[in-house]
């Protein structure tokens, strides 16, 4: 996981007077382990299309990109391994070889339905189950616990 920076940024403004005044503020960003700045993962390019295109990309980088996917079929799918995050957490694990059995079986009807770039956002959703597999747990917990409260009186 990542953790949070601050950085401090340095900037000149122009008030409506025309008075050049110096303003700096703090800047958090999230950086990996190796203090590497952390991007968001790439969309699948017919994601992005599907959405109009909103980065004005060429017709040469959209096919660059489409040669770089890798449709995983279910040769691909046998060999993918889940996270560290998701092996670890058991509820997570569970979801994540839900998800490969039903990829898995639509791949042997000749049905891609996740890319390379997929996986990461996989891997995310699986957490995110578990998580809220936990939440739902402790909720019921608290939910169904009685309520024991011991008046006392004050003399």
């Amino acid at each position: 996981m990542g953790r949070g920076v601050k950085s401090l940024e340095t900037f000149w403004t122009i008030d409506r007077v025309g008075l050049i005044s110096r303003k700096t503020r703090f800047i958090n960003f999230s950086v990996t382990q190796a203090g590497e700045p952390m991007g968001r993962n790439a969309k699948p390019v017919s994601l992005h299309l599907a959405a109009g295109n909103p980065n004005r990309l060429t017709r040469e980088q959209i096919k660059a990109r489409q040669e770089g996917e890798i449709k995983l079929g279910k040769a691909e799918l046998d060999k993918l391994k889940p996270p560290a995050f998701v092996k670890n957490d058991p509820i997570a694990f569970t979801h994540w070889k839900q998800c490969m059995k039903e990829y898995k079986a639509a791949a042997a009807q000749d049905i891609e339905l996740i890319s390379s770039s997929d996986v990461g956002l996989l891997a995310m959703y699986c957490k995110t189950y578990s998580e809220y597999e936990r939440l739902q747990k402790s909720y019921q917990t608290i939910d169904k616990s009685p309520m024991i409260l011991k008046i006392g009186r004050i003399y």
